[in-house]
């Protein structure tokens, strides 16, 4: 990345995640990741998508929509971004949606959606902003993350569960960005709200307080606390994002940058906080067990064969998650089988009965691994679908985390 693409390393590298700024580093030292983003980022060229835009959206400049070029200047300042050269574009289109796009020339383009500009109010708005900005700012083009997802076949499932955890750590580091800019926790949430369930004002009477009295025992789920439907699949991301924000929020890094006072946490507990928050999301230490073993491999066997068979290509993404040897023995026992499927299901029924003790972190990060592997090949079918929402409630967990989890592929 060049030097026209980073942004002054000063307030960004303050507000950055400690451990995503680790993560995107080993990410990017992986020859197969870093091939394939850069073949990405080649595909997409300057000229080809910026004609898109121009094509597909209304260019912003500060006759067309002066309000809207004042605030992402305002953001630029207050991120250290000021000289960056930015072209933004609306398009209209009925989702509130918002994102960056950096083609390695040093430009950066932000695009907003109408829907999203009509909903949002100022302090909401510039939340929005200052997030698209991180994502620049912090170098997370290099790494598309959500496009490596979507490529075809590319991926071993290992790989894109790293990406899938590195992904939620970026959302977090831009979210301190979007809150600098906002100078609202209240705004800030509210536009993470409004986001997910695409609604605005009247609809929206979102209180901070009584969401985050939701999250009082949030680190809680990897450990005593059986499932928490809610977390895990009506927002399995923003729950986690706005207790993020609110201890930001309240840290002594925070009101440095933003000439708060008062601030109690500093920064060593701030990121202690957020990697427990994270853990929440990430499997804990049951990888290893053979019940989680037995149901990765029986459970990678039953989406492996809804077309009817288990090719070898298949098979060997098995082997990346499960030992060798029971790979090798389920083989045997299958090719023996008068009634394969019978088999296969029965024997992840009984995996899955076993892992109902486990804490709800690993069961869904269990099943997390299934659904990577179902979309190894590119593709979900419709069968697979439904399996990996028989192979949730076998589990314990919410059929609607798969479709969440699927949502990142589309």
């Amino acid at each position: 990345m060049s030097a026209a693409e980073t942004a002054s390393p000063g307030v960004l590298a303050a507000l950055r995640v400690p451990s995503e700024t680790r993560m995107q580093s080993e990410l990017l030292a992986d020859p197969e990741l870093k091939r394939l983003a850069e073949d990405l980022r080649r595909q997409e060229g300057c000229d080809s998508g910026r004609r898109r835009l121009l094509a597909d959206g209304l260019r912003v400049t500060e006759r067309v929509m002066p309000a809207l070029v004042a605030a992402v200047r305002e953001c630029q300042a207050v991120v250290g971004m000021a000289e960056r050269p930015i072209e933004l574009y609306v398009c209209s289109e009925p989702h509130q949606n918002a994102s960056s796009i950096d083609f390695g020339t040093g430009q950066l383009f932000l695009v907003f959606t109408s829907s999203l500009l009509e909903r949002m109010s100022r302090p909401e708005l510039l939340f929005i902003i200052g997030h698209e900005l991180g994502h620049s700012g912090f170098g997370h083009h290099a790494l598309p993350a959500a496009a490596l997802l979507r490529r075809d076949g590319s991926l071993a499932p290992d790989k894109a569960l790293a990406l899938m955890s590195w992904s939620r750590r970026a959302e977090i580091s831009c979210d301190r960005a979007g809150l600098l800019c906002s100078k609202s926790l209240q705004d800030a949430t509210t536009a993470l709200i409004k986001l997910t369930c695409g609604l605005g004002e009247p609809l929206v009477r979102f209180q901070l307080d009584d969401y985050l009295s939701q999250m009082r025992d949030i680190q809680a789920l990897g450990g005593s606390v059986k499932d928490d439907p809610d977390w895990f699949s009506t927002h399995p991301f923003n729950p986690l994002r706005v207790a993020a924000l609110y201890d930001f929020s309240a840290s002594q890094l925070y009101a440095g940058l933003s000439g708060g006072t008062g601030a109690k946490l500093g920064t060593a507990e701030l990121e202690a906080r957020i990697e427990g928050l994270l853990k929440s999301m990430e499997p804990g230490r049951a990888e290893s067990r053979p019940e989680v073993q037995e149901a990765l491999l029986w459970g990678g066997y039953w989406i492996a064969s809804c077309d009817g068979s288990v090719d070898s290509s298949e098979a060997a993404l098995l082997r990346t998650l499960v030992p060798e040897a029971l790979v090798q023995a389920a083989a045997e026992e299958t090719a023996r089988a008068p009634q394969r499927g019978a088999l296969i299901q029965g024997r992840f029924a009984a995996a899955a009965k076993r892992c109902a003790a486990l804490p709800a972190a690993d069961r869904h990060a269990l099943l997390q691994k299934l659904i990577v592997m179902a979309r190894a090949d590119g593709k979900l079918a419709d069968e697979e679908i439904r399996a990996l929402h028989e192979a949730a409630g076998a589990l314990g967990t919410a059929p609607g985390f798969v479709d969440q989890v699927v949502k990142l592929f589309d």
